[in-house]
């Protein structure tokens, strides 16, 4: 580093929930980094840890959005194969549902799956 003409440094964490954040400061003099120095890192590291922790919580938020959009269409196709169920069978919608389930397990075939078969005319085989 002094071949590069750091003459000084000062490294400073800053945590924020489970995110750590670092700042290192590099002088070209000796003791250029005084206290005013170490106030202006604090807010540098202040920020980019709470940039970091929005974006963590953005993150889980969107997955979190994702996975709930996924469950809701899993539930309309579950929902028109027992329709079709029902029609098919002149049954009710909770016996239709137990039907799903029943060829599910038996063909050890996932209910979304086999509801998208069943939705998609592909028919139960």
């Amino acid at each position: 580093m002094l071949r590069r003409g750091v003459r000084c440094f000062t490294t400073s964490p800053h945590l924020n929930a489970n995110i750590m954040v670092t700042l290192t400061l590099y002088g070209v003099t000796p003791k250029s980094l005084g206290a005013e120095r170490h106030a202006l890192a604090a807010l540098l590291m202040a920020q980019g840890s709470a940039t970091m922790s929005n974006t963590q919580q953005y993150d889980d938020v969107h997955r979190t959005a994702v996975q709930l959009q996924e469950a809701v269409e899993a539930r309309a196709v579950v929902d028109q194969a027992k329709g079709i169920l029902m029609h098919a069978l002149g049954c009710d919608a909770d016996e239709a549902f137990q039907e799903l389930r029943r060829i599910s397990q038996t063909r050890h075939v996932k209910l979304t799956a086999l509801a998208q078969r069943i939705v998609g005319d592909q028919g139960i085989t």
